[in-house]
């Protein structure tokens, strides 16, 4: 064994290992740092001396200084609870853990959350019932018929036993029937569960077991990829002169902010596919938080792109449909055809897209009315995102898990100083966290996982109160919080 023995002298510093090796250190300025970042640490009599090297081209002097005061909480922590396990040592000052929980979280909004997306809805037919709300190859759908359509599918739903809190699939083509049929389910007080028609009938079927829901919405068409046990509603076929003939006038469901809005099944890709459920007071958190995020208003265009099993569709749908703006639904055949898709932007005067990264690339022809595009769903691409800017376009980075109601976070700068992508700032009352295994905030920097509390949280897992026990728990930070 070496042993090490310091020793001070007035002007330098004598360190000797062992009896046969002496090493005499003078002071000296070093002028470029030889690591990205090296520490030394020498205990003199009465304390210890620590300096830092680092490369200022990976490091800013406010981190290390930061990083500094994390070292001496993390001491003091030790000399004040010595018998405590190092992995409940605090290393945050009181300052920064303000900061980190409630600092960063000042995000609170006067929203009515009372209120269900109905009646936001209802709100713009009153207003502008001659509006054009739906736009679909041509074809186009006023705001008041809009209105009656939906409404007569909702007595339609009522009078088969559909209530509050009944989940009803929903399994469409894109086009104007589709919003016709999710308005319809929400008027009748239900909840819709977005089938994508393109599934495999294996995926379709286990969605319908899961979920166990009442009936399924659907058409003629597609009703051979609906197991034969389920009651299919046919908008084009047997069950259309009976929706038809139903009253247009409003429907009194009884549904309240409370009631579940929608049930969106994740893709499965860390277990089996499971079944989130949104609220309306959830949703209508997110159509407030998107109205004053991306400036939202009366008239504007929007493509609704997502398909409706993916949850961007619910606000592409839902935030138009709530401020009076038109909705431009886009057909499959379109979409798969980047040039056929930004001819229809262009032809309708298109502001507001939601697109992934993936399918910006394709986007190459120059799009004049487009002032906004979020990007969704993958890490954005700063090459593209800087090639839509040069057009004017403002592109947005939004970040969020199903469970949180489509979007926690969102940014219209997402490269920060060190050239990094950010994800952005919590939305109007959510309350983001980054937190490490023992739900401790970790200090800026450093990596943690995301917690995301706050009025946009799902109810939880639709038939998995265990997992939703696991997944959905309480806040250390906020009381009744999850």
């Amino acid at each position: 064994d070496i042993k090490f023995a310091l020793h001070n002298l007035p002007e330098r510093q004598q360190i000797y290992l062992g009896e046969a090796l002496q090493i005499l250190m003078d002071e000296f300025e070093q002028k470029m740092a030889q690591l990205s970042m090296s520490f030394d640490i020498v205990e003199l009599s009465d304390c210890l001396s620590v300096s830092v090297t680092y490369c200022t081209d990976l490091y800013t002097s406010e981190t290390i200084s930061r990083l500094f005061g994390h070292y001496r909480q993390l001491l003091e922590s030790v000399v004040i609870s010595p018998e405590i396990s190092i992995s409940k040592l605090e290393m945050l000052g009181s300052a920064e853990r303000e900061q980190l929980v409630n600092g960063f979280n000042q995000t609170g909004r006067d929203y009515d959350l009372s209120r269900t997306v109905l009646e936001l809805f209802a709100g713009q037919v009153t207003a502008g019932g001659s509006s054009v709300a739906l736009v679909f190859e041509g074809q186009t759908m006023s705001y008041g018929e809009l209105d009656a359509a939906s409404n007569r599918l909702g007595h339609y739903l009522r009078g088969v036993g559909v209530g509050p809190e009944s989940l009803v699939g929903i399994c469409l083509e894109r086009g104007i029937d589709m919003v016709v049929g999710i308005l319809g389910i929400l008027k009748s007080g239900g909840a819709y569960l977005p089938i994508d028609p393109d599934y495999p009938v294996e995926r379709i079927g286990y969605m319908i077991s899961d979920s166990q829901v009442s009936c399924v919405v659907s058409s003629a068409a597609l009703s051979g990829r609906l197991p034969g046990s389920c009651h299919v509603i046919q908008l084009d076929g047997a069950d259309r002169e009976r929706v038809g003939a139903c009253s247009s006038e409003v429907v009194f469901s009884g549904v309240t902010s409370s009631n579940l809005a929608y049930v969106i099944y994740t893709s499965g890709s860390t277990g089996r596919p499971k079944g989130v459920m949104i609220e309306h007071r959830s949703l209508v958190s997110l159509i407030y938080n998107q109205i004053e995020t991306l400036q939202l208003h009366s008239g504007i265009t929007v493509l609704q792109f997502s398909s409706i099993s993916f949850d961007a569709s619910v606000y592409e749908i839902f935030s138009t449909l709530t401020v009076g703006g038109r909705l431009v639904t886009v057909s499959k055949e379109t979409i798969l055809e980047s040039a056929r898709l930004t001819e229809l932007i262009n032809k309708e005067q298109v502001e507001l897209v939601t697109l992934p990264p993936s399918y910006q690339i394709a986007l190459i022809e120059p799009m004049p009315s487009l002032r906004t595009l979020v990007s969704a769903g993958e890490a954005i691409n700063l090459n593209v995102a800087a090639g839509l800017a040069g057009q004017g376009i403002t592109v947005i980075n939004a970040y969020g898990p199903t469970e949180n109601t489509v979007c926690a976070t969102l940014t219209n700068d997402p490269l920060d100083h060190a050239g990094k992508i950010v994800i952005g700032k919590p939305l109007g009352n959510n309350r983001v966290y980054i937190l490490n295994d023992y739900l401790e905030p970790v200090p800026c920097s450093l990596t943690g996982e995301i917690f995301l509390a706050g009025d946009q949280l799902a109810r939880g897992y639709l038939n998995r109160t265990d997992l939703t026990a696991e997944r959905f728990i309480a806040s250390p930070f906020v009381a009744g919080d999850r």
